[in-house]
């Protein structure tokens, strides 16, 4: 097996992906090869690296922190190799650190993106996508016995009032929904054309998420909360410990106007 060959099956190997025949021939290859084998290893702490970012919270370490690692890195692959491998010249050592913190850098940018990539699909898209299917399909929430039921749950458990109509808007139904894992009270205002979802939830079911909390709405003494997600607006409120989120496509809507009273416990 030559080189061109082994790098193929590199990132294979690493993701334990490899049938254990390729396995063996690349392992062959790596005890020959020191270049190969220097790939390996640094593409296997790089995978590692990536993992255990992913498991905790996505943040950016201090440089000086990053630095220490990177080096200490350096230091371990040093010490592994043999004695003619270590008599490079200090420009090499220095290039090669500043090339890894490169790309660790690059990854923890990129793990940070991927991250708030998927905060996004797990805490906005639900509620999107529940409301959109409301558009497709508004006659699932037209039952009279639904309706009764979700509007009580709200008011013996939650002590919201929400409103029969709102303007032109009048309230269609409402449906007890899971979404994402958190029960949430779906009701639904149509006026014919144009629809409105508020989602009602106790805060241990529904949160609002912390990146939308450092851009508030102040209306008198409460805050709002807003996010665009694709072509739905959400507005986020909490009152003691009930959550409500509205949603519409309309953007020029108003949609404070929808939400329930709320009495003090």
């Amino acid at each position: 097996m030559n080189c061109q060959e082994a790098l193929k099956l590199l990132y294979d190997i690493i993701d334990k992906e490899t049938s254990d025949t390729d396995t063996a021939r690349v392992q062959e290859h790596l005890e020959k090869c020191r270049n190969c084998f220097d790939i390996y290893r640094f593409e296997g702490a790089l995978q590692a690296f990536i993992n255990e970012k992913i498991k905790q919270d996505i943040s950016l370490p201090n440089v000086d922190i990053l630095k220490s690692r990177i080096l200490s890195q350096i230091d371990g692959i040093d010490a592994k190799a043999p004695a003619s491998d270590r008599r490079r010249p200090p420009f090499f050592r220095a290039a090669t650190a500043l090339a890894l913190a490169a790309s660790l850098v690059l990854v923890v940018g990129a793990i940070a993106l991927l991250g708030g990539f998927f905060q996004h699909q797990a805490n906005y898209v639900p509620l999107r996508e529940s409301h959109l299917s409301v558009m497709k399909n508004i006659g699932r929430f037209q039952n009279p016995s639904a309706t009764s039921v979700s509007l009580a749950r709200v008011s013996n458990d939650m002590n919201c009032s929400p409103c029969e109509e709102v303007k032109d808007f009048q309230l269609a139904g409402g449906l007890i929904e899971k979404v994402s894992g958190a029960e949430v009270v779906h009701f639904v205002y149509d006026n014919d054309s144009q629809c409105v979802s508020v989602f009602v939830a106790e805060t241990d079911e529904l949160k609002i998420p912390d990146e939308i909390r450092e851009n508030a709405i102040k209306v008198g003494d409460a805050s709002f909360f807003e996010h665009y997600c694709r072509n739905c607006r959400l507005l986020y409120y909490q009152t003691g410990t009930v959550v409500i989120v509205t949603v519409t496509t309309d953007r020029d809507i108003d949609l404070l106007q929808f939400l329930p009273e709320v009495e003090p416990i």
